[in-house]
């Protein structure tokens, strides 16, 4: 498993590549991009986003009150509102993406298919049994 320092690093080298080029982007498009700043960087934010799925939480809510609240203080010491993570996620919603797409292998052209008959449970049966 990834350690959550390694995870954190290697999201933050991409941050600092990809912030100045997107920026760049929005400025040359005359996009406008409301920001406000936050004690919690970009960085950490998509790290707190990538560690839900890891963790394989049910909810955010119950991942960020009942366990990043309470046991990564220590690793996010800049903590904000469950509220205000909520509009930061929207923020990170493009450059996740990005750090995602970045991760993605290339393509060998080689597929497997399990062509093995799973039956389907009763209620979900479209025929009598």
């Amino acid at each position: 498993m990834v350690s959550l320092e390694a995870l954190f690093t290697d999201i933050d080298d991409f941050c600092k590549q990809f912030l100045p080029q997107w920026q760049a982007m929005l400025i040359a498009s005359k996009q406008k991009q409301h920001y406000q700043p936050s004690s919690l960087t970009l960085s950490e934010v998509m790290t707190l986003l990538i560690l839900f799925h890891i963790e394989r939480y049910r909810n955010f809510k119950a991942f960020y009150l009942g366990y990043v609240c309470k046991h990564l203080r220590k690793a996010f010491p800049q903590l904000v509102s469950y509220t205000r993570l909520l509009t930061l996620k929207r923020q990170a919603l493009m450059p996740l993406c990005a750090f995602l797409t970045s991760k993605k292998a290339t393509p060998t052209g080689i597929a497997f298919i399990d062509s093995t008959f799973i039956e389907c449970l009763p209620q979900y049966s479209d025929s009598p049994k």
